[in-house]
């Protein structure tokens, strides 16, 4: 089951809103962030473990 892809453009809008709030958020308290990464795994052999939508934001600083 490749959740991320059986969600809606309504559920797909609300989880791009939700990235772009944390974003926000990390960095208005987190001065030394410079970029993101953004990760979806879609299915276990993309190295999906837990079995139901989700996305990681991740923060990155220089030389991390």
């Amino acid at each position: 089951m490749d959740a991320w892809f059986e969600l809606t453009q309504g559920e797909l809008a609300q989880c791009n809103l939700l990235l772009k709030e944390m974003r926000e958020k990390i960095l208005d308290e987190e001065k030394d962030v410079l970029g993101f990464n953004v990760g979806i795994n879609a299915g276990p052999v993309a190295g999906q473990t837990i079995m139901h939508s989700h996305m990681h934001l991740i923060p990155r600083r220089r030389n991390d």
